[in-house]
């Protein structure tokens, strides 16, 4: 299993699998990472070693998988986790009451200590696998392949 490697990437994505939440670069591709390890931009690459040169910047990204879990063991399967992340991203300034009606309703929110009125770049790894563990049990991938957006 491979414990840490080092990836360039445009500094973009690089900015993205970094970002925490609250930032402007959080999103889909950020939590799904924190679900198995860190990602932290280690260098700059310059445009002026590459021909022809790019017009983009590149970073060097760290990745260190986590030794253990970030989130609890409770049942949260990747793809419930996934399914709830996609979909609370598809409407990204919306509070989550909006972009999770018909799949989370509001006992639900309240059993997983996250505010319906929040909005989805304001939650953690933590707060996701919460609200995920609320989906009903038949809530699995077939059921996601509905709601997925496309690459973030």
């Amino acid at each position: 299993m491979v414990e840490r490697g080092l990836v360039m990437v445009q500094r973009e994505v690089g900015e993205r699998w970094e970002a925490g939440p609250g930032s402007r670069t959080y999103g889909i591709p950020t939590v799904l990472l924190a679900r198995w390890g860190t990602a932290a931009i280690v260098g700059e690459v310059p445009r002026a070693v590459f021909v022809p040169e790019p017009r983009v910047d590149s970073v060097l990204v760290r990745f260190t998988r986590h030794t253990s879990s970030p989130i609890p063991a409770d049942g949260v399967g990747d793809a419930r986790l996934e399914r709830v992340v996609r979909t609370s991203f598809a409407g990204r300034r919306k509070m989550l009451r909006r972009s999770l009606v018909g799949l989370i309703d509001a006992a639900a929110f309240e059993a997983a200590g996250v505010s319906p009125t929040d909005r989805p770049e304001q939650l953690g790894l933590a707060e996701f696998a919460r609200l995920a563990a609320q989906l009903p049990a038949g809530q699995s991938t077939e059921d996601a392949a509905s709601h997925r957006t496309g690459p973030s």
